[in-house]
C-alpha cells in the first residue's frame, strides 16, 4: 500500500485545453487556465518495461483533480467525426454549459446540438447533418511508450501534437462530472507546425495510434512538465458498446499510417476531409 505522502505528491494541477474565441484565424485566442489545486512532482519520470501492454486499471492509479473554470464569453475546442451519420466526439469541458455551439465547416460556422455528456467523464457527443469522412476505434491493447498523435486546433489554429505512454491516471472534476474517470498520461514528444506555449483548442480532439485509429480523447495539459492527458480508451469502448449514443463501430472513411515525420500532414488531410473539426462555445 503506497503511502499517503506518496499520494500528495501525485496530486497535479492541470489545465483545461481550451481558449477563447478570436475570429476565423484564431488571431485573438486567449489562453483560459483554472487555478491549479495543488503543485506535485510528476508521477512517473520514465517506464523500464517499454512495449509492455499498458495494466488493468487499478484503485492506486495516480489521481489528478481539475477545478473546472466558469466560462466568460465564447471559447474554442476540437470536434472528431466517429460516423457518417453526424456523429462526434469531443470533450465535455468544451461544450458544457453553453448557450450555443457551432461548428468551423468548410463554409462558415453552423449550429450542432449537444446530444449527450458523459456523466462520470470529460467526453460529449455532438451531432451534425452528417459527416464527410470519419474515424475508427482501435480494437488494440495500447503499450506502455506507445506512440499517440493528437489533432486539432490549439490556440485555435490547426495543429498536431504526438506524445508517448507514460500510464495510467485517474481524474476526478468537481462541477463537471461525478466521481473519477480512466485516462492516461502522456509525455509530449513533438508539434507540428512547431510552436509555442500551451495546447489550448486542441481539447476534444482525437489521439490516434500509428494505423489512424482512435485510442483517445484529449481532455487537459500540464504545461509545465510537458505532459497531456486523454480519455483512456475503455472510457470510450463503454459507450460505444454498452449504450445507444454511438453507431455501430464502422470502417474509417480513411485509411493511412502516422508516424513523427508525416503527422502534420495527415493533421492538414484531417481537417481538410472534415473528420476533424473545430467547434465553438457561446455563452448567454
Amino acid at each position: 500500500m503506497r503511502s499517503l505522502a506518496f499520494w500528495l505528491l501525485l496530486l497535479w494541477g492541470l489545465t483545461w485545453l481550451f481558449g477563447g474565441l478570436g475570429g476565423g484565424d484564431g488571431d485573438e485566442w486567449q489562453d483560459r487556465r483554472p487555478r491549479q489545486e495543488r503543485p506535485g512532482q510528476d508521477y512517473v519520470e520514465s517506464h523500464p518495461r517499454r512495449g509492455q501492454v499498458l495494466p488493468p486499471p487499478a484503485m492506486d492509479d495516480p489521481e489528478v483533480m481539475v477545478q473546472p473554470e466558469a466560462r466568460r464569453g465564447s471559447s474554442v475546442g476540437t470536434a472528431f467525426a466517429v460516423h457518417e451519420s453526424g456523429v462526434w466526439l469531443t470533450a465535455r469541458h468544451v461544450v458544457h454549459g453553453c448557450s450555443e455551439v457551432g461548428m468551423r465547416g468548410r463554409f462558415g460556422w453552423s449550429r450542432v446540438q449537444v446530444e449527450w455528456l458523459h456523466p462520470r467523464a470529460d467526453m460529449a457527443i455532438v451531432r451534425t447533418a452528417g459527416a464527410p469522412t470519419h474515424l475508427a476505434f482501435s480494437a488494440n491493447d495500447v503499450h506502455l511508450e506507445q506512440t499517440g498523435y493528437a489533432f486539432g486546433f490549439p490556440q485555435a489554429r490547426p495543429g498536431a501534437v504526438y506524445g508517448h505512454l507514460l500510464g495510467r491516471t485517474r481524474m476526478r472534476s468537481p462541477g463537471l462530472f461525478t466521481g473519477s474517470s480512466m485516462t492516461l498520461a502522456w509525455a509530449e514528444g513533438g508539434r507540428g507546425p512547431e510552436f509555442e506555449g500551451s495546447l489550448g483548442g486542441i481539447s476534444g480532439g482525437p489521439l490516434l495510434d500509428d494505423q489512424g485509429r482512435v485510442i483517445g480523447v484529449i481532455v487537459a495539459e500540464v504545461p509545465r512538465r510537458g505532459r497531456f492527458e486523454t480519455l483512456a480508451p475503455e472510457v470510450i469502448r463503454a459507450v460505444a458498446t454498452r449504450s445507444n449514443m454511438l453507431p455501430a463501430p464502422a470502417e474509417p472513411a480513411l485509411s493511412f499510417a502516422v508516424e513523427p515525420r508525416n503527422f502534420g500532414r495527415v493533421g492538414d488531410e484531417l481537417r481538410r476531409q472534415m473528420s476533424v473539426a473545430l467547434i465553438g462555445c457561446k455563452t448567454s
